[in-house]
């Protein structure tokens, strides 16, 4: 019979080498039993020295898990994390980022049955409906799925997972999560430290990065229409698709000019400009003016990133 936890940390790795001992370490740093929570290792396919880190971990830790497959990428190398925890909650950590020393006790304290905990809110409440959390924060809320802590129960019943294959899999997520958790249980203190590198996914000019958040664009559009009700939410979600897409030309901006026209193909073909001209905020109905008037919205874009 399989053991029960109140945590699982689910940390994907592959060729983090110089990193993963710091973020396990930190993930052992804790002032609780050590049978209260697992650390579970998804090797996705690591052709460096990240794994002879790790093993030189486990014997220091009796709830490390380690299992390999071939290189998937992170959504999938997550997702199969969880299929491995036990844990009644979920947090998902990139093996090149930490957490806070004994930040453990206080997570547990303040979970209660909360579907998710999020972290570094001051807010005056310490639980809301997720839904609420969204329009508090203005929709400016993290989409880094590790600055949450996920009940794992709540994910399964959502079907709740990673989409495969993408980069950006985190602001497709996360902003379904929030908007179907009816607890979210909020902690003032940071929790999550996060390194930025050179070479990380975000730091590095890639175009597949700006059509995956097109594409995720279209799927939040789709979770929108299809679940949202009119109303505050439904408009304030409307408003996170701009965004996104200003994401999305930001990176083909700084891209080559030769592959601007397919993207710019590709922007047209979604109307990606509609939802800036739907989202009942004038700035963004502005550019979206702009951006269905021009014949490259790249250009256009990258003209008035230099105002």
């Amino acid at each position: 019979m399989s053991r029960s936890f109140k945590l699982s940390i689910i940390v994907p790795v592959y060729n983090t080498e110089q990193y993963v001992a710091k973020c396990l370490k930190s993930c052992m740093n804790q002032n609780v039993a050590g049978d209260e929570y697992e650390i579970i290792v998804i090797n996705d396919g690591s052709t460096d020295s990240s794994m002879v880190e790790v093993m030189k971990l486990m014997s220091a830790h009796p709830h490390i898990k380690l299992s390999s497959q071939p290189n998937s990428g992170l959504s999938a190398a997550r997702n199969a994390g969880l299929d491995l925890a036990s844990g009644e909650y979920v947090w998902f950590v990139d093996s090149d980022d930490s957490i806070m020393e004994n930040c453990l006790p206080q997570i547990f304290g303040a979970a209660s049955g909360a579907d998710i905990i999020a972290f570094g809110y001051d807010f005056p409440v310490s639980a809301m409906p997720g839904p609420e959390f969204v329009l508090a924060t203005k929709g400016h809320f993290q989409h880094g799925a590790p600055y949450y802590i996920f009940r794992r129960q709540f994910l399964a019943e959502n079907s709740l997972r990673f989409f495969p294959g993408i980069y950006h899999e985190d602001s497709d997520f996360t902003p379904r999560a929030l908007c179907l958790a009816k607890s979210v249980a909020i902690i003032q203190q940071e929790c999550y430290c996060r390194y930025i590198r050179e070479g990380s996914i975000t730091q590095t000019v890639n175009v597949k990065r700006a059509y995956d958040l097109l594409f995720i664009i279209t799927r939040l559009d789709e979770f929108i229409r299809g679940t949202l009700p009119d109303g505050p939410l439904r408009r304030q979600m409307g408003r996170l698709l701009p965004l996104l897409a200003n994401s999305s030309l930001n990176v083909m901006a700084d891209a080559e000019r030769s592959l601007w026209k397919g993207y710019d193909k590709e922007f047209r073909m979604k109307d990606i400009a509609g939802y800036f001209l739907r989202s009942r905020d004038l700035v963004y109905m502005a550019e979206g003016l702009l951006l269905s008037a021009s014949r490259s919205p790249v250009k256009t874009y990258r003209f008035f990133r230099k105002l």
